[in-house]
């Protein structure tokens, strides 16, 4: 793994973490209610946006897998069909990243805002009561959690828990952290391989911890937020309704951490 280009970001973050996966995940744009699927590309700065390469979504053991063709658009199920189907996604998905050692959580939006359902960070190891665990890699914890909340978003705390920092990139309520980011010189795109899109269209870059690192709000441009010691981020396939789009892995890529 080679170290990132940006010397202060390298000062902080250390080296890239993992490779991007070959697996793909549901990704593209909706439209009412089907959705075009880019299928699996060369990295963003060599590949056409406007693509007409989409793929088809199948449903195996729960999981949305994907089949390039060329369709132009793949039905996405009414509501009821896409929670059934996310319930076991999700379920898998939290187990999946604990198996890797990465500690989750339950969270869910809340008044238009992302809040743990657990004492994620304070919390205790097998407490009796399931709201007062913290950020965990034990399987029959976490079953335990998705079977209360089964469409509950997947948090991992950053920082020393997971051994992850994440860049926080927003694109919402008109700023554009992206283009304010790429107006210092720093491309997102080059630090790291393993990124994924949230439901806004901003970017979480994920990196290797390197010691200690604060959270920090518009350090490096305005929308750019750093999740370090403390802090914490939604990992795909989370949704946080299930009329919106999920955090989907940038690319395609399904399990890349």
């Amino acid at each position: 793994m080679s170290t990132l280009s940006s010397h202060c970001l390298h000062r902080w973050f250390g080296t890239m973490i993992a490779e991007r996966r070959s697996f793909a995940k549901l990704g593209g744009k909706r439209h009412g209610r089907y959705r075009s699927i880019p299928c699996p590309v060369s990295p963003p700065e060599s590949r056409n946006e406007q693509s007409a390469n989409v793929c088809k979504a199948d449903d195996t053991d729960g999981l949305l897998l994907l089949n390039c063709e060329n369709a132009d658009y793949v039905y996405l199920s009414t509501p009821a069909e896409r929670a059934a189907l996310f319930r076991k996604e999700l379920l898998s998905a939290a187990l999946d990243y604990a198996a890797k050692g990465y500690p989750v959580f339950p969270a869910m939006m809340i008044d238009g805002q992302k809040k743990p359902l657990v004492k994620w960070g304070k919390g205790e190891d097998g407490h009796p009561d399931l709201t007062k665990r913290r950020a965990t890699t034990d399987p029959e914890t976490v079953k335990a959690w998705w079977a209360r909340w089964s469409l509950a978003m997947i948090g991992m705390p950053t920082g020393k828990p997971s051994g992850v920092v994440v860049l926080d990139i927003d694109r919402k309520n008109g700023v554009d952290g992206l283009a304010n980011l790429r107006a210092t010189g720093i491309d997102p795109y080059s630090l790291s391989p393993v990124i994924s899109i949230t439901p806004s269209g901003g970017l979480h870059v994920f990196m290797r911890y390197n010691g200690p690192l604060k959270n920090s709000a518009g350090l490096l441009a305005a929308g750019v937020d750093i999740r370090g010691d403390g802090g914490y981020v939604v990992l795909p396939p989370s949704l946080p309704s299930i009329t919106r789009d999920e955090y989907q892995w940038e690319g395609g890529g399904y399990g890349c951490l």
